[in-house]
């Protein structure tokens, strides 16, 4: 795995629910958060480079809403004094409602 850069300040590192796949992505690059339906929301991310673009879906069963907001707070909110890495896996820390995350390449 390459060193991210750190020129792009937050980093968000998904790992998928088989755990076969991690994924990072520069908060920079995220361009919308959108809830689905009460159940399901994606995290669009811009291409950069070489790499296409990239949907990010997390599945959280009534909770979709909530762990959007949370999200949202990783993604545009402040990072004074706090990890410049945020790691996601299903059901840890603050996303214990998610139980599916996958990442999709735009076509």
């Amino acid at each position: 795995m390459n060193r991210p850069n750190t020129r792009f300040g937050k980093w968000l590192h998904f790992v998928d629910t088989a755990n076969s796949k991690e994924d990072l992505f520069p908060s920079a690059g995220c361009e919308s958060i959108e809830v689905t339906n009460a159940n399901t929301l994606i995290l669009y991310f811009e291409h950069s480079g070489d790499n296409p673009a990239h949907f990010v879906t997390m599945t959280a069963t009534g909770a979709a809403s909530s762990v959007a907001a949370i999200m949202a707070d990783y993604v545009w909110g402040s990072n004074t004094g706090k990890a410049s890495t945020y790691k996601f896996e299903v059901a840890t820390g603050r996303l214990q409602d998610v139980s599916v995350i996958t990442n999709t390449p735009s076509a």
